[in-house]
């Protein structure tokens, strides 16, 4: 004899979806850790290129390149970390402040160029990050 019961299939149903849900979360959480990673790593990859010895004259980076690396003080500054709330995820990238100028070096001064650093690759990882929402989102 089979028997159904509605209340039964809704709670069945109910403990899935948590399980679903449960998942995408720790899914988006690792994603969001890798990308972090990764972002970390180009930027400082982009900030390896040494100052370079032209006969005497030092060689350093041109107004809109990316700053060279001289002490590394800027490319070891580079970090990210992961803010998780109730509602959200958030990958912040920095440089810490051992390297105060970093802010000036991306956005330049009224006496300097700009030397980005960071937002080419920001730019870059946010459309990497709304392809993989989108991937997350025909899960739901």
């Amino acid at each position: 004899m089979f028997k159904f019961s509605l209340n039964s299939s809704f709670e069945v149903l109910s403990k899935n979806l948590a399980q679903t849900w449960l998942d995408l979360k720790k899914a988006q959480k690792q994603i969001a850790q890798n990308i972090g990673a990764e972002m970390k790593q180009e930027i400082k990859n982009i900030l390896d290129i040494p100052v370079s010895k032209n006969g005497a004259r030092i060689v350093r980076s041109l107004p809109m390149q990316a700053p060279r690396k001289e002490s590394g003080n800027l490319q070891n500054s580079v970090d990210y970390l992961l803010e998780e709330n109730k509602d959200s995820l958030i990958i912040k990238v920095f440089c810490a402040d051992s390297a105060p100028y970093a802010l000036y070096l991306e956005y330049g001064t009224n006496k300097t160029a700009p030397r980005p650093f960071m937002l080419p690759t920001l730019n870059k990882y946010a459309l990497i990050l709304k392809e993989e929402i989108k991937e997350i989102g025909k899960f739901l």
